[in-house]
């Protein structure tokens, strides 16, 4: 099993020569990708997060009435958010359980990315490298989860449910 997991990560290696990927080692950690896809991976948890928000704050938010005048009239998206309004639990419950699991996700990515990188900041300033690693880790997921917090549910819900017709039919 342990000769096994040695190959598999020898074979790990050798993949990521060939696609050239820039790794380097900080603190025994073994880092595979650039600061830049990182944050772009970031971002893309951040819009995730922003669309799942908007939806669940319009749906929540919209005129029964008009959706169903709407449906009426034929409009297509009209016609689709009525029978998810017939039972919205289903909706709101995954809507919820999705911006969660992705702000966990995000959250939790951001410590793996960016607190070793902090961690080796406050080695250099004199700090143990276990104080150091905690200290980091702490800061950044409070900050990440205060961003996916605001930037990725509470503003975007406050902007759907003023525009819930808009955006619950986009």
């Amino acid at each position: 099993s342990r000769r096994k997991m040695t190959q598999l990560c020898l074979f790990a290696l050798e993949f990521l020569k060939i696609l050239k990927m820039p790794r380097w080692r900080q603190n025994g950690v073994l880092f595979i990708m650039d600061v830049g896809l990182q944050i772009a991976l970031q971002v893309i948890f951040l819009i995730i997060c922003i669309l799942l928000s908007c939806a669940e704050s319009a749906f929540v938010a919209m005129n029964d009435k008009r959706m169903l005048e709407l449906a009426a009239t034929g409009n297509k998206r009209a016609v689709r958010l009525a029978k998810i309004a017939d039972k919205p639990e289903g909706f709101i419950t995954g809507t919820k359980m999705a911006l969660a699991m992705t702000q966990i996700l995000g959250c939790g990515l951001s410590v793996a990315f960016f607190a070793p990188k902090f961690s080796a900041s406050l080695i250099k300033l004199g700090l143990g490298s276990v104080a150091s690693y905690i200290i980091a880790a702490v800061c950044t997921g409070i900050c990440a989860g205060f961003a996916f917090l605001l930037i990725g549910d509470m503003l975007p819900s406050k902007v759907a449910a003023r525009k819930s017709e808009n955006t619950a039919l986009s």
